[in-house]
């Protein structure tokens, strides 16, 4: 019987020290898989865009986009480069236009990409050349 509390005793020290030791602190591949999330998440949100758009963008599927948002699957590091352009030009067009606007904006034909939506080119992968014309456009006018 003794021996028997001994072990009891042992597996709920044992228990304790598993749960109550601190979550291991994640490494740098984690936090750049979450920080990427997120911005795929913020792309989607701001713009409006649904998981096969931004897998339009990315030439990808829109499952697969799905599936890294939520941590389902890793983000390829192929992929690191341009899900984060595409964080930074959504960012670099909300500093132009408020982000209730900005949806509607993308989506409104402009003699500035050749008559056609600005979402066109987004959706074609043109995030850069979409957020200088903005720019360019904006700060011509100012």
């Amino acid at each position: 019987m003794a021996h028997l509390c001994h072990n009891q005793n042992q597996m709920a020290r044992r228990n304790l020290a598993l749960h109550a030791s601190p979550a291991p602190a994640k490494g740098a591949r984690e936090r750049r898989g979450d920080a990427l999330r997120s911005y795929l998440r913020h792309v989607r949100e701001v713009l409006d865009l649904s998981f096969d758009q931004v897998g339009r963008a990315l030439r990808v599927n829109g499952e697969t986009v799905r599936r890294w948002e939520n941590a389902a699957i890793a983000i390829p590091e192929a992929q690191w480069a341009p899900v984060t352009m595409m964080d930074q030009e959504v960012h670099r067009m909300e500093r132009l236009f408020t982000p209730e606007r900005l949806p509607m904006v993308v989506r409104r034909p402009a003699d500035m990409f050749e008559g056609r939506a600005a979402m066109d080119w987004l959706l074609e992968g043109r995030w850069q050349e979409v957020a200088d014309l903005y720019e360019s456009a904006l700060l011509y006018q100012a």
